[in-house]
C-alpha cells in the first residue's frame, strides 16, 4: 500500500517493511500509517511538515517491527504502572542504530540548518551521530551545573517540582538555525525548555526530531509552534 502524502510509505516484501521515498510538492502534515507488531500494542510511524515542499528524499527502508523488537520494555520503572522504553537495546545493534540516524538524516538533509543540539543524556547519542552525518557542529544542552563557562538557563515542570536546563551563552549565535533531537517525547517539558534556550540566544528552531513519542502524555501540545517529526508513536503505556 502506498500513500502519496508528505512521506510515501510503501508496503514491500514483508508486512513490517516500508520504503520512504520522494515527497510530493503539495506535502501534507500529520499523516500516519498504523502498524501492529503485536496483538496487544499499536505503534505508528508519523510524518510531519518537516521537509521543504518539492524536496526529494533518498530511499530508506523502515523496518518498524524490527525497531520495536529491539526496544526493551521495562515494566514498573521508574515507578509502578510505568513501562520504560529502553533504547539501549536498539542502539547497541549497529545496523539498527545506523538506520535510525539515516532516517533522521533523510528527513532534514535538505533543510537549512547551522547546528544540531540535544539534551543530556540519551539525546546526545542521536544528536552527535546526526550532526556528524550532516557535517554540522553539535551543541549540548545540560542539567544545571554541568557546563563550565557562562550559561543561560531555563526551568521546566516535572510531575513533582521543577528542573533546570542550561546552555553556554556563546553556543548559538543570533540568527543561527538549530535542529533539536531527542530520544523521547513524553510530557514535552524538556524539549520545550530546549527550544526556549535556543531562542534566548537568538537562534531559530527549524525542527525537532524524536525517536519515540508517548502520545498519551500529550507532550506534542507544548510543541505545537515547532516543526516536529516523531519516528515511533505509542498510544498507550
Amino acid at each position: 500500500m502506498c500513500r502519496a502524502y508528505l512521506l510515501h510509505f510503501c508496503r514491500v516484501a514483508k508486512p513490517s517493511h516500508f520504503v520512504l521515498s520522494s515527497v510530493p510538492k503539495d506535502g501534507l502534515a500529520g499523516i500516519h500509517i498504523d502498524v501492529y507488531p503485536t496483538v496487544t500494542e499499536k505503534h505508528k510511524i508519523l510524518s510531519s511538515s518537516f521537509l521543504d515542499k518539492g524536496s526529494k528524499m533518498g530511499e530508506v527502508k523502515l523496518d518498524v517491527e524490527r525497531f520495536m523488537r529491539l526496544i526493551r520494555n521495562v515494566p514498573d520503572y521508574p515507578k509502578k504502572g510505568v513501562v520504560f522504553r529502553d533504547i539501549t537495546t536498539l542502539i547497541k545493534n549497529g545496523d539498527a542504530f545506523d538506520e535510525v540516524i539515516s532516517i533522521f538524516y533523510e528527513i532534514c538533509k535538505n533543510k537549512k540548518v547551522d547546528l544540531v543540539t540535544a539534551v543530556e543524556s540519551r539525546g546526545f547519542i542521536f544528536g552527535g551521530a546526526l550532526a556528524n552525518k550532516l557535517k554540522l557542529g553539535f551543541v549540548p544542552i545540560r542539567k544545571l551545573g554541568k557546563l563550565p563557562a557562562a550559561t543561560v538557563t531555563e526551568k521546566y515542570d516535572l510531575e513533582y517540582g521543577t528542573d533546570t536546563l542550561e546552555i553556554h551563552k556563546d553556543a548559538i549565535l543570533p540568527g543561527q538555525k538549530v535542529l533539536i533531537i531527542d530520544d523521547l517525547l513524553a510530557t514535552g517539558g524538556t524539549i520545550q525548555a530546549a527550544c526556549k534556550l535556543v531562542e534566548k540566544l537568538g537562534g531559530s528552531v527549524v525542527g525537532v526530531l524524536v525517536m519515540i513519542e508517548l502520545a498519551f502524555l500529550k507532550g506534542r501540545e507544548k510543541l505545537k509552534n515547532y516543526d516536529l517529526f516523531t519516528l515511533i508513536k505509542y498510544d498507550q503505556e
